[in-house]
């Protein structure tokens, strides 16, 4: 009997939240779409310095080089 207590509140308090985001917040029908900065290239941030930096520029230079009419990766060295 007990469980069906706490299982009933539980149920009662989840069904009380409401749409559960923050009051005043948007829904996902309402929010605009995105829409990205360059809409040509793909930004990745990269901190690698040594074997797998050298690595992750070749993969991406041979991923750029197999598609050049399409959307690019540029690498942004973010430090470390």
């Amino acid at each position: 009997m007990f469980r069906w207590c706490v299982w009933g509140f539980v149920c009662a308090f989840l069904t009380s939240c409401g749409s559960g985001g923050p009051a005043g917040a948007p829904s996902a029908s309402e929010k605009p779409p995105f829409k990205p900065i360059d809409p040509s290239v793909a930004v990745f941030w990269d901190r690698q310095t040594t074997e797998t930096g050298a690595l992750i520029r070749t993969l991406v230079d041979e991923f750029n080089a197999k598609r050049p009419h399409g959307l690019s990766i540029k690498i942004e060295h973010t430090g470390g």
